[in-house]
């Protein structure tokens, strides 16, 4: 069986598409943003915003941000595929893009 837990909560941009890059998430955003999410500790019991919610002496993981790229689109990116072995990171907004991790 799948483990389900919330790693991402109460995010203040609207997420359309994201793809995972090693340890990151890569987001895309309907206001046209792309950020790239790191994943940290989070202190035993609590949930991924940081809340009480969570009880136990179990290691939890949650993720923030670790780079922006607000105005990375005019329109909403609607799709994030990263092509590591490429390095390259393609989005799907008004027409596709690929764009070269450095």
């Amino acid at each position: 069986a799948l483990e389900t837990r919330v790693v991402i909560e109460n995010f203040p941009l609207k997420i359309t598409g994201l793809d995972a890059w090693d340890e990151k998430l890569v987001v895309g955003c309907y206001e046209g943003a792309l950020l790239v999410l790191g994943e940290v500790d989070a202190p035993p019991g609590t949930s991924a915003r940081g809340d009480k919610k969570m009880v136990g002496s179990e290691k939890h993981r949650r993720f923030e941000v670790v780079e922006t790229h607000k105005a990375f689109s005019k329109k909403p990116i609607t799709q994030v595929i990263v092509l590591k072995q490429k390095r390259f990171v393609i989005t799907l907004a008004e027409c596709v893009n690929v764009h070269s991790i450095p």
